[in-house]
C-alpha cells in the first residue's frame, strides 16, 4: 500500500508499506476519503514519534475479507468505528467498547486510513446507505463525538434553556452546537478563534459567537473541546459553571484546581457508541448539504504531507479532507487491487 507516514516530528514521508496479512474477521478497505482530525495535528507535534500511518475518519470500499467474516461485506461501501475492542469483557458487552482495557485504536496502535488501503476488523465496520456520499461516510465519526455529548447533557438534566458555553471553534466544537440544537438546547456560546468558523457557528444555531472570553456570562455547563490555558481558567472563574465535558485534555494544574476547588461535576467527552454511528448517519440523511460546509479543502497525501512538512499549512479549516487513491498531478489513480 501506499501511505502517509508520521517519521518525525512534522515530518511526513510517503512509502510503500507492505499491507498486514488478514486474519480472521479482518477486512481490507480501499479507502476513498480520509479526514484529518485535530488529534493527528497534536501527534505531528509529539516529540515521541513511532513508524506509524494515522487516520481514524474515513470511509472506503471492502475488497477482500478474512476466512471468518461471515456478512457479505466485500464491494459494500463502508465507514469504521475506529477502536476496536475485545468483545469479550463487561465494557464490550454493555457497548461502551472505548471502555474497553485491551481496544486496539486505528491510526494509532495499528496503521489507519491516510493510505489508499487499510486492514481493519469486520465487526467494526458499519455499512453508508446508497445516499451517503463516501465525504459524508468519512465525517461519521467526528460528529458522533458531538453526537454523544449532546446526549450526555441531555442525560444529565440539564435544562433546555441553561447557558452552554462551547470552548473552541474548531469541528469538534462546532458539531456540539449541531446535536445539542436537535435536542432544543437553545442558549449556546462559542468562544473561538476564526471568523469562518465563528460564522459557521452561527449558521449552525449559536446563539453568540466571540472571540473575547469576557463576553461570556452566567454560563452553567462548559464544553471543552480546544487546547486551554488561561482563557479556560479565566472563563470558568467568570462564570456560574456546575458542569464541565472535556473533550480534549484539561493538563493545567491551575484549571483543574479550579475545578475541584468549585465541586465541578465533569461528565465524559470520549465516549461515543457504535450505535452513535448509525444515528449520526440517520442525521446526515436529513441534512444533505452539511458536507459541503463542513468539508472545507481537499487535498492530496502529496500536497498535504508538502504543507506539514514546511509548516505552511493555513488555518482556519473546517476539515480537510484527503483521496489518497488520487494523483491529481499525473491523474493516476494509486491504488492497485
Amino acid at each position: 500500500m501506499r501511505a502517509l507516514v508520521l517519521k518525525n516530528k512534522n515530518k511526513l514521508s510517503i512509502e510503500e508499506r507492505k499491507l498486514a496479512a488478514l486474519s480472521g474477521f479482518d477486512v481490507l478497505i480501499k479507502v476513498e476519503v480520509a479526514c484529518v482530525c485535530g488529534s493527528d495535528f497534536r501527534l505531528f507535534n509529539q516529540e515521541k514519534i513511532r513508524d506509524i500511518v494515522l487516520g481514524h475518519e474515513f470511509s472506503g470500499t471492502v475488497l477482500r475479507s478474512g476466512k471468518d467474516v461471515k456478512e457479505k461485506l466485500i464491494g459494500k461501501r463502508v465507514t469504521v468505528f475506529p477502536m476496536f475492542s475485545c468483545l469479550d469483557c463487561e465494557s464490550c458487552k454493555s457497548g461502551r467498547h472505548r471502555d474497553c482495557d485491551n481496544k486496539i485504536s486505528l491510526g494509532w496502535d495499528r496503521d489507519g486510513a491516510f493510505a489508499n488501503e487499510v486492514v481493519v476488523d469486520s465487526r467494526f465496520v458499519i455499512e453508508l446507505p446508497d445516499d451517503i456520499s463516501f465525504e459524508e461516510g468519512a465525517l461519521v465519526e467526528h460528529l458522533s463525538c458531538g453526537y454523544r455529548v449532546a446526549q450526555e447533557i441531555l442525560n444529565t438534566g440539564v435544562a433546555k434553556n441553561s447557558p452552554i458555553a462551547i470552548f473552541g471553534d474548531g469541528p469538534i466544537g462546532l458539531s456540539n452546537i449541531l446535536f445539542l440544537k436537535q435536542l432544543d438546547f437553545n442558549n449556546i456560546s462559542v468562544v473561538g478563534r476564526y471568523d469562518s468558523r465563528l460564522k459557521l457557528a452561527c449558521e449552525f444555531g449559536a446563539s453568540l459567537v466571540t472571540k473575547d472570553i469576557q463576553t461570556i456570562r452566567n454560563s452553567e455547563v462548559l464544553l471543552v473541546s480546544a487546547p486551554n490555558g488561561s482563557d479556560l481558567l479565566e472563563l470558568i472563574s467568570r462564570n456560574p459553571i456546575h458542569y464541565i465535558v472535556p473533550q480534549t485534555r484539561i493538563k493545567e494544574a491551575e484549571v483543574l484546581n479550579e475545578i475541584l476547588r468549585r465541586n465541578i461535576k465533569m461528565g465524559r467527552g470520549f465516549a461515543y457508541f457504535k450505535d452513535d454511528f448509525y444515528r449520526v448517519i440517520n442525521f446526515l440523511q436529513g441534512n444533505k448539504e452539511l458536507s459541503k460546509k463542513m468539508l472545507s479543502r481537499e487535498m492530496t497525501i502529496y500536497e498535504f504531507a508538502n504543507e506539514v512538512n514546511f509548516s505552511s499549512l493555513k488555518k482556519p479549516e473546517y476539515k480537510i479532507f484527503l483521496r489518497p487513491n488520487k494523483n491529481y498531478a499525473n491523474g493516476l489513480e494509486l491504488h492497485r487491487s
